[in-house]
């Protein structure tokens, strides 16, 4: 029994495997009963290629990827980091013995049909052509007269002749009908009440002149543009006309932060005039802001905060005898809001060609009048703020370093007492008048390429 057990243990294994290996064989048959032969041949077929072809499909794969390779190489890295030669530079020991082709510099001698320049040919033109005694020329007649928008065809003219002398000459003068203004008058100055009630304070009779801002740059012997007849006067363009007496507030530079600041620690600005810092902002965003808060005017004078090291406090002299800002300097410009529509007000998003069409502008310039100032002129206003209000040391890091602390200037917020006031006074003539560009057109080597 027990021979006969483990023969039928094989012969159950042998089943077992030869049915194994008719499934995996495909094609071997085994009886399923006993009286299957123990012993039995078994052709087993070796396994088949998975793909045809595969020593092709191997060649093409190595291929394939080697041209990959190389296009990175010789496309993808910098160019910079190739040969760079020209056919006419010869071949040295510091040039490869195979250069690449695209490794040549652009443009070529034969791109446009020229031999090109070399870069120390080209900062030879660059440095020796332009003529100092020209540029100092030339300067000194843009500017030794005024020149205001509207009032200079002349200078116009004269740029369009030294253009076409140059050798461009498609030069032109393109003529534009422009909404400006011009000054007729203004007036800032510090009043103080007069010995008399408090009804008086709404009257300008119940007060006198602390101070009359002069609104004029000190004439200047060294200095022939200061004392023209027609030079510019100060003022502010797209500014609006009015006649205000209010109580004034500084308001630092005149930020829409620095609004926010002073509103956060409850200064009444409805009503008050506005005394601002030049800088960190255009000045007809300092104007809009105000107006939106219901101020009644602006001031802007330019403080030596802004001049970096080369101010008086800091030693250096005033112009014309040092670097340093001249007490009386003032800068001009426009007011507009720029943030709404730059350019022409009553044009906007479209050019002021002749006869093209107009936009009443209530929203894009000044309902409130505002004036440019000296910081000569702003000092006793400053001054008169002394004590009033909270101080500008008070505020965040952006209130701090004012310009004019050696002048006795405490940078007080206010507002002013009602005993103090600003008597302001803007009115400007606004006309729509021709402005001259000059265009010259200096033709490319390619054609239909801007």
């Amino acid at each position: 029994t027990p021979p006969y057990f483990h023969r039928w243990q094989e012969v159950k294994g042998l089943k077992y495997e030869t049915r194994w290996l008719r499934v995996l064989g495909q094609g071997v048959q085994m009886a399923s009963d006993e009286q299957t032969p123990l012993l039995t041949t078994v052709h087993v077929v070796p396994r088949q290629p998975r793909y045809r072809h595969s020593t092709l499909r191997r060649f093409c794969t190595i291929a394939l990827s080697t041209t990959l390779v190389v296009v990175v190489v010789l496309f993808l890295i910098p160019i910079n980091w190739l040969p760079h030669h020209t056919w006419d530079d010869g071949w040295d020991n510091n040039h490869s013995p195979l250069p690449l082709l695209w490794s040549t510099d652009y443009p070529h001698h034969s791109w446009p049909a020229s031999q090109g320049l070399t870069y120390q040919e080209l900062r030879d033109i660059l440095l020796n052509t332009p003529s100092e005694t020209k540029a100092k020329e030339w300067s000194q007649y843009y500017a030794s007269g005024p020149h205001l928008a509207g009032k200079n065809l002349t200078q116009a003219l004269w740029t369009r002749e030294r253009w076409q002398q140059f050798g461009v000459p498609d030069s032109s003068i393109a003529t534009y009908d422009v909404y400006l203004n011009y000054l007729v008058g203004r007036r800032l100055a510090l009043l103080q009440q007069k010995n008399r009630t408090v009804e008086d304070d709404t009257t300008r009779e119940g007060y006198r002149v602390q101070y009359e801002c002069s609104l004029e740059e000190d004439v200047l012997k060294e200095d022939l543009t200061t004392g023209l007849d027609n030079r510019i006067p100060t003022f502010h363009a797209y500014s609006a006309n009015g006649d205000i007496t209010a109580q004034y507030v500084f308001v630092n530079f005149g930020t829409y932060w620095d609004y926010e600041d002073l509103l956060k620690a409850n200064v009444s600005l409805e009503g008050k005039i506005a005394i601002a810092k030049y800088g960190r902002g255009f000045r007809g965003l300092k104007v809009k802001r105000a107006q939106q808060l219901g101020m009644a005017g602006v001031v802007i004078y330019s403080d030596p905060q802004t001049d970096g090291e080369m101010t008086e406090k800091n030693g250096y002299k005033p112009y014309p005898h040092g670097p340093a800002r001249n007490p009386s300097s003032v800068q001009r410009g426009s007011v507009q809001f720029i943030d709404v529509a730059p350019g022409d007000p009553t044009t906007p998003g479209y050019p002021s060609k002749p006869g093209a069409p107009r936009q009443i502008p209530n929203d894009i310039v000044a309902s409130i009048p505002s004036l440019p100032i000296s910081y000569q002129d702003a000092l006793p206003l400053l001054q008169s703020l002394n004590g009033y209000g909270p101080s500008a040391s008070d505020f965040n890091k952006y209130w701090q370093d004012g310009g004019l602390d050696y002048h006795n200037v405490s940078y007080n917020i206010g507002p002013s007492p009602p005993s103090l006031k600003l008597h302001l006074v803007n009115e400007q003539e606004y006309v729509t008048t021709p402005l001259w560009n000059v265009i010259g057109i200096i033709n490319g080597t390619l054609a239909n390429e801007v």
